[in-house]
């Protein structure tokens, strides 16, 4: 899984600055959800060759998503923003990737008796469901409105800029 994630954020981010957000997004959300669903079915004589199978599928979904993460929060925000931005969209993956594993080990705990093979399956079909979610928020994020509207919002906060510049140099001349 690791070596994916290695691989594939390389790729990721090639694949943004030639195609843009939208591929990346659009494999990750799938690779995600198919390599959760491939450990949601995991039992005590499931093969070395499954789970490396389900762990290779669901790097390359993590490797896949990060690149055009960044990218769509920096899209359409001026130069000058675009740092916090991306120190923005940094803070949310760090404090995401942290409450994942808050309540995916909750729901593991909270499966008392069951066993741990067992109540891992809960939480691997809430993983598979998000990466649903990243697919359908890819496709969203990344269409012909969301593109309209980034376009639309850099050029007003250009503008927000400009106007607070002049009035820095308004206040500095007084």
């Amino acid at each position: 899984m690791a070596a994916m994630i290695v691989v594939f954020a390389t790729v990721s981010g090639r694949m943004v600055g030639r195609w843009g957000a939208r591929p990346p997004f659009l494999l990750a959300g799938p690779a995600l959800a198919i390599g959760a669903l491939l450990l949601a079915g995991l039992t005590a004589h499931t093969s070395l060759a499954y789970l490396l199978v389900a762990y290779v599928i669901f790097g390359i979904g993590c490797g896949l998503v990060n690149a055009p993460i960044t990218n769509t929060a920096v899209s359409g925000m001026p130069i000058e923003q675009a740092g916090v931005a991306g120190a923005v969209a940094s803070t949310s993956r760090q404090i995401g990737s942290s409450l994942g594993v808050a309540v995916t080990g909750s729901i593991v705990a909270t499966s008392v008796g069951v066993g741990y093979l067992s109540a891992s399956h809960a939480a691997w079909t809430v993983l598979a469901g998000l990466g649903i979610t990243v697919f359908l928020v890819g496709l969203i994020s990344t269409g012909r409105g969301a593109r309209d509207a980034a376009a639309r919002n850099a050029v007003r906060l250009a503008q927000r800029a400009e106007e607070t510049a002049d009035d820095q140099s308004v206040t500095a001349a007084r």
